[in-house]
């Protein structure tokens, strides 16, 4: 600084042009160069002296604070007779930055690097700040495995100084690892060694296959693995003797070599604690010896810290600290582990507050936290009742503040801040289906209504077919979150088009409760008791509706029911979210049966089942599995399932490549209905292409899928491409192969090995609109009558 300002006032000493006399006489002054500072900006430095008379000691001052601002570039000052004129070059300043277009530095990368060279809108332009920057993206890109990249930088400064610049940055591809060479290891194979990496595989199938890319950050990241197995298996002298990485002529790959030692495995000897910790003695020597085992794992001695800190944190200590540290043998190799346990205070929970809510009350809050006031303080506890607010899905985030209490000995105070989500949203939208037309869509959501945890969820669907609406309630029950209370309300009007004629029209409304028991992290079992009324008219002459109605002795023309059921279902629930891929299972048993009282006699029950998992050899892939079984059947003998309580298959989320709810038994009419017939009429039936259902069902989904695009800094913008294979059968027990049949040729429904097989390949989009879901399949076994439909499209969920 001392030399910035013995320059400036060299420079003024050589620019000012009055030269003999201390004091000037000034008629007139006037500005050169001024284009976005206002003259007045200037005038006002001149006007804090004479304003008839000046000397050269105070011209000296006001250059130097006109400089000292930084918003002039240079200043010059001449003394023509008694004129004194200003010469001034203004800083440029920063108006707009902008980048090359389809790039892969998104934009947060992007500003940050701009930040951290000072380079922001509304900033002096400083060449210095723009040459720090471009070093800095050049590693970035060299870090994400990119060297062939050109830079270039195009300025445009107007005349009123405002600098407008662009960077031209053209990318080319990533290089990619040709080869990896691993020297010194004779204990561990390289192909083992391999396997842990995740920026290199040395096969992969071909769809699917790896392009092995360089990125510093993740080869390092393989890097700490690898010496973290070595640790894991009682290595503790393995060394990176050297790393080498040698890129090729034109930088589109290079081969890694691993220079390495991994010495001789030690073994787990003694393991010794030291600290105040006699009251804690039997159970912590418990844990080490049921933890410890004889390798000396350097992962599993961490964790066992971990065990024993978390003892005193749900005690009371919060503060507690362990020292660890080893000693080794080197006659025999073995290790002594040693652990320096400093508790310090003890302290006891004195109050919990909440604050930043406006919607939730405090007995809600409050309900969610197990850990009691007065007790010993518990970490864990209350990590816990963060949790279980979260999933309440009402609040955005939740923070934990500790503070000790003044004036109150071994006390802490611990304060929720919450942020809390919109209490609800409403939601209206237009849609055109194939099938149903225009479609009218109203979804209204409010939770935590009344201050008590519920939620309510109206939704209303209105299209060519149908006219649909339903009312979901849920609220905790007891102020306890195990148990809840859920409601549904419901009213669905089916009116098929002519050219989708279904042969009948059905009125269906109702109301189902049911109360929830969460038995465990993974277990919740539901049961209930429902209403539902069907309405059904404009009944056609169907076999399979004339069948039904001759078991009830009813006339078909008219038919309404009013039935009660006792539903129930069980869910386990095992499924991790890890890099927007699920991981784990998820299975679903439900069933209901009719009670006492109800116009219908059957029961139904239901299995789902969900596994996602990942392969060994390839982390990036991953199996999905789906097996769906439905079956329904009538409780008196004789007497067969009712037909609307049929099951189908067909489209996307059970068999794709076929249309959906095509595929099951096709109808029978005993008049000759030519447009509906599936070819030549038989005898007296005609078999139609229309789809009656069966009350048995099995779906499998066969897929493996991959993340073709990921942007790691938003949800959005996720391609997952997958190769499936889908198959089902629907079949009804119910069906007689009478003489009738037989002549006519029919197929034979109550056979279950009629099964649908289709493979294909499907693209999953998560975009700002929500998922969207593209398949094409190609049907490997269908049969005549089959409705196919190779492309198919979905917004929602696939499963």
């Amino acid at each position: 600084m001392f030399i910035r300002k013995l320059l400036i006032l060299f420079f003024l000493f050589f620019s000012i042009n009055g030269y003999a006399k201390n004091k000037w006489y000034i008629k007139n002054i006037t500005f050169c160069g001024l284009h976005r500072v206002s003259r007045d900006t200037i005038t006002h430095y001149i006007k804090q002296y004479n304003s008839d008379t000046i000397s050269l000691e105070n011209v000296h001052k006001v250059i130097y604070n006109l400089l000292e601002t930084g918003k002039f570039k240079d200043i010059k000052v001449i003394k023509f007779k008694n004129n004194l004129i200003f010469k001034i070059k203004e800083q440029s300043n920063i108006y707009n930055i902008n980048f090359s277009d389809h790039i892969s530095i998104s934009d947060n990368i992007r500003k940050r690097l701009l930040n951290n060279c000072n380079i922001k809108i509304g900033n002096r332009l400083n060449p210095n700040y723009l040459n720090q920057f471009l070093k800095i993206l050049k590693k970035y890109y060299i870090s994400i495995g990119k060297y062939n990249i050109d830079i270039k930088l195009i300025f445009l400064v107007n005349k009123n100084k405002i600098a407008y610049f662009k960077i031209l940055i053209f990318e080319k591809k990533y290089a990619v690892i040709d080869k990896i060479n691993i020297f010194g290891n004779h204990i561990i194979s390289s192909k083992k060694i391999f396997s842990l990496f995740q920026s290199y595989h040395l096969s992969n199938f071909w769809l699917f296959r790896e392009n092995n890319r360089y990125c510093i950050k993740k080869f390092s990241s393989d890097l700490k693995n690898l010496k973290n197995f070595y640790l894991q298996e009682g290595y503790i002298y393995f060394n990176f003797n050297k790393v080498h990485v040698v890129s090729s002529i034109d930088k589109k790959s290079v081969i890694i070599n691993i220079y390495l030692t991994e010495g001789v495995k030690c073994f787990l000897s003694k393991i010794f604690v030291h600290g105040n910790t006699l009251l804690y003695f039997r159970k912590i020597n418990t844990i080490i010896h049921s933890k410890i085992k004889q390798s000396c794992d350097f992962n599993q001695i961490i964790k066992l810290k971990e065990i024993i800190k978390n003892i005193f944190l749900s005690d009371g200590y919060p503060y507690v600290n362990i020292l660890s540290y080893f000693k080794i043998n080197n006659s025999n190799n073995n290790l002594d582990f040693y652990f320096h346990i400093f508790l310090n205070q003890r302290y006891l929970l004195n109050k919990i507050y909440f604050v930043g809510n406006k919607f939730a009350t405090n007995t809600f809050l409050r309900s969610k936290i197990k850990h009691q006031e007065d007790t010993w303080f518990n970490i864990f506890l209350l990590m816990e009742g963060r949790k279980k607010l979260l999933e309440t899905g009402f609040f955005k985030d939740i923070k934990l503040k500790l503070y000790n209490v003044k004036n109150k000995f071994k006390k802490i105070d611990v304060i929720y801040a919450i942020q809390e989500n919109n209490t609800g949203n409403f939601n209206f939208g237009f849609g055109y289906g194939m099938d149903s037309g225009i479609n009218l869509n109203i979804n209204f959501i409010k939770n935590h209504l009344l201050n008590i945890g519920s939620k309510v969820h109206i939704s209303i669907l209105k299209d060519i077919n149908q006219t649909s609406f339903e009312s979901v309630f849920k609220c905790p029950f007891f102020n306890i979150f195990k148990y809840n209370l859920k409601g549904k309300l419901f009213y669905n009007y089916l009116k098929f088009h002519e050219v989708e004629n279904m042969f009948y029209q059905n009125k269906r409304y109702g109301i189902e409760t049911f109360l929830g028991f969460l038995i465990n992290k993974k277990n919740e079992f539901n049961i209930g008791i429902n209403y539902v009324h069907n309405n059904i008219s404009n009944i056609k002459s169907q076999f399979s509706i004339w069948r039904y109605f001759k078991s009830l002795q009813s006339d078909y023309k008219k038919y309404h029911t009013d039935d009660i059921f006792i539903s129930f279902f069980w869910i386990f629930k095992n499924l991790n979210h890890k890099n927007f891929y699920f991981l784990g299972n998820q299975t679903i048993f439900s069933g209901k049966i009719t009670t006492l009282g109800s116009d219908s006699n059957f029961n139904k029950i239901e299995l789902e089942s969900r596994e996602y998992f990942k392969f060994n050899s390839n982390k990036n892939l991953i199996f999905f599995i789906r097996t769906y079984f439905g079956f329904g059947n009538s409780e008196i003998f004789n007497k067969v399932l009712p037909f609307y309580e049929n099951y189908y298959s067909g489209g996307i989320g059970s068999v794709r490549g076929f249309k959906y709810n095509s595929i099951g038994p096709k109808d029978i009419f005993y008049n000759n209905k030519k447009d509906f017939c599936m070819g030549q009429q038989y005898y007296k039936f005609c078999q139609s292409d229309m789809t009656t259902g069966g009350n048995a069902i099995i779906v499998t989904n066969l897929e493996l899928m991959k993340t073709l695009l990921l942007n790691n800094n938003t949800s959005f913008n996720i391609i997952t491409a997958s190769i499936f294979l889908d198959s089902t059968a629907v079949w009804n027990t119910h069906w007689i192969n009478s003489l009738d049949t037989e002549i006519s040729n029919f197929f034979d429904y109550s056979n279950p090995c009629a099964i649908r097989i289709s493979t294909g390949i499907a693209l999953q989009w998560i975009s700002p609109l929500g998922p969207l879901n593209f398949s094409f399949a190609y049907p490997i076994k269908y049969y005549h009558g089959d409705k196919i439909e190779p492309f198919q499209f979905n917004v929602g969920k696939i499963w």
